[in-house]
């Protein structure tokens, strides 16, 4: 039995977009499986596990590896694997999950191997723990662009720049303000995309809220959206999208942005040259070069074989020792 562990979903997180691709080849491939959902108290996940008589040869699959409830399943018999979207050990951004303080080695070494989105993401986790037992496999994300196909009718607005990464200091939100004004300077529409809870959270943060308000004085349109359908109509008007974080394993948002025919552009650094052309690259922080690739915008072209779901589970199943 394969038992899959999955994280709450709300509207605008990539779980949702996670889960769904994995119970659909779990189901296309006949697969057994039981989803155990994480939500509630210890106590009640505790009263859940109770239930699970799980044996040694059977396997369990976590879809967020740093959740520190793998300390409970930790404890059923049974072979323990998961994915890291994010990683603690990130160079600028470790990853956080519902204000824990992580502990990313010892939530590790809990699995027999942890899947990561890219080989620069498996490249951190080998650098940071040398030491580390567990197996580090590069799977992809699960992502398929024709899930995006019913928007790619929405026309596009000449001259319109998207920014949708989060508006925070470790994706270089001061970066975007200044951006913003010289495109809108020499013409361009520039818009920054996010969802109500991240409008939410910039207004309880003194130094976002102060950016946010430097922001709509020069000129940058934040755009609020309510549901994940008015994101990606918004997102499939803009001509180019710019993305600044150097702290990302994969940006999502970029692959979104592709698939609807948005141009990225994005730093030569990390994830992104894995699957991004150089022509769509950017030295980090180099203002000039970012300017220079929107006056003569390349493709949009991106190798999606990686992320396809099929081939991602592909990935799992084989590792996993699942048939």
């Amino acid at each position: 039995m394969l038992y899959f562990v999955t994280e709450p979903e709300t509207e605008n997180n990539y779980f949702g977009t996670y889960h769904a691709a994995l119970r659909s080849e779990f189901n296309k491939r006949s697969i057994p499986y039981r989803e155990i959902a994480l939500v509630g108290s210890p106590y009640t996940l505790a009263r859940i596990l109770s239930t699970v008589r799980s044996r040694p040869h059977d396997t369990w699959l976590m879809s967020y590896a740093h959740n520190p409830k793998i300390e409970y399943i930790a404890q059923k018999p049974g072979r323990k694997f998961a994915h890291a979207h994010g990683l603690e050990a990130s160079l600028f951004e470790p990853a956080t999950l519902e204000g824990y303080a992580l502990n990313e080695a010892r939530a590790f070494a809990h699995y027999d191997a942890v899947f990561v989105n890219t080989n620069w993401a498996r490249d951190l986790v080998m650098v940071r723990y040398p030491d580390l037992n567990t197996e580090v496999v590069v799977s992809g994300f699960p992502f398929d662009p024709r899930a995006l196909e019913d928007f790619l009718h929405v026309p596009k607005t000449e001259d319109l720049i998207v920014l949708n990464q989060r508006f925070a200091l470790d994706k270089l939100h001061v970066l975007e303000v200044y951006l913003a004004e010289k495109f809108i300077s020499e013409g361009y529409q520039v818009i920054h995309l996010l969802p109500r809870k991240s409008f939410d959270h910039i207004q309880g943060e003194r130094e976002s809220r102060v950016l946010f308000r430097q922001g709509k004085l020069r000129g940058l349109k934040f755009v609020i959206n309510d549901t994940k359908a008015e994101y990606y109509e918004n997102l499939a008007r803009a001509q180019i999208l710019i993305t600044t974080p150097v702290a990302d394993t994969l940006s999502v948002g970029t692959l979104e942005a592709a698939a609807l025919g948005v141009i990225p552009i994005a730093p030569d650094w990390g994830p992104f040259p894995e699957y991004l052309r150089p022509d769509n690259l950017y030295p980090p922080y180099n203002v000039a070069k970012i300017m220079e690739r929107v006056a003569r915008p390349p493709g949009c072209r991106v190798d999606w074989q990686q992320f396809m779901p099929e081939k991602v589970v592909d990935t799992y199943l084989e590792t996993m020792g699942v048939s």
